[in-house]
This record gives C-alpha cells, sequence and structure tokens, in this order.
C-alpha cells in the first residue's frame, strides 16, 4: 500500500474477480474516496488454488488524522 495525500494505491490478491470488484465498489462509497480504479488484474495459479492478483488506485478527497 502506498498512501499520498491525494492518492492511495493496494496491491493485493483475492480468491476470484468478483471479491476485487466488491471491494473497488465499497470503495467508491466512501466519503473519503473520489474515484477508485482497478488498474491492473492478473489470475494466475498458485498451488492447486487460482488466485486473483490485481493493484487499485484511487483518488482521496478526504484525509484527517
Amino acid at each position: 500500500m502506498e498512501i499520498t495525500p491525494e492518492k492511495m494505491r493496494i496491491k493485493g490478491e483475492a480468491e476470484n474477480y468478483n471479491s476485487v470488484g466488491a471491494f473497488v465498489d465499497t470503495l467508491r462509497k466512501s466519503v473519503f474516496i473520489r474515484d477508485a480504479n482497478i488498474l491492473s488484474a492478473n489470475s494466475e495459479k498458485k498451488g492447486e488454488r487460482r488466485v486473483e492478483s490485481f493493484e487499485v488506485v484511487f483518488q482521496i478527497s478526504k484525509l484527517e488524522q
């Protein structure tokens, strides 16, 4: 995860692509987020499992500490 005052970038893995979409939809509903976009998503097999690797970047509208 990378955070600047304007943007946040998250890289991660999920069990399926639907989970990635649900995560991004939840981010978009936050009052702190202006926009969220999936930059990349790749499906790969790790052992016996299929894993969706993803990278999401979003604009921060409010950053309060």
